[in-house]
Parts: structure tokens; sequence; C-alpha cells
């Protein structure tokens, strides 16, 4: 299944059930308790579903913001694409 079979100019696509490759980084134990709590919250069935999910779902939002939609700039607290947080303090 493809996710999107024509992207446009500067989107990506993500093909779901190709091969699958181990990617191993280092997280704080407390965010891995976090992640934890939350995958099953939400009802995901492991937290590599979870982490997958979220790491598709950033690199989406991250290509719209840099392509116009948006200011580009993170509402979160999360590293922003660029590396930069902003959590919206003084938007208003």
């Amino acid at each position: 299944m493809v996710a999107e079979a024509k992207p446009r100019s500067g989107e990506i696509t993500i093909i779901t059930g190709s091969p699958k490759k181990v990617v191993s980084f280092k997280l704080d134990v407390s965010l891995i308790e976090e992640i934890d709590r939350v995958w099953s919250m939400l009802g995901y069935s492991s937290r590599s579903e979870f982490i997958r999910d979220a790491v598709i779902y950033y690199m989406q939002v991250a290509v719209r913001l840099k392509n116009g939609y948006g200011d580009g700039r993170c509402r979160c607290d999360c590293p922003a694409p660029g590396g930069v947080a902003d959590s919206g303090a003084g938007d208003e």
C-alpha cells in the first residue's frame, strides 16, 4: 500500500508493508517510560509501531512547514525543524 502514489513537490511518500530495517538509538529512560505509557494508552500493539508512526507524522509535519504551510514554527516543546524549539509563547 502506498500512502501517496505521486507526492507533490517537496512531499514524502511512505510505502507501508515494505521490508523493515532495524534502527538503534538511545533515549532517556524517562522518555521511554513516557512513550510506553502513551503507546499503550493510544492502543498501539507495540512501541515500535508507535515510534514508526510518530516518525512518519513528524516528517510529514516538518516537510509541510518547510514548504510554507503555516509560519514554519512548531507550537509544542519538541525540537522544530532546524533543531529550534518554539513553545509558541508570546505569539498572541
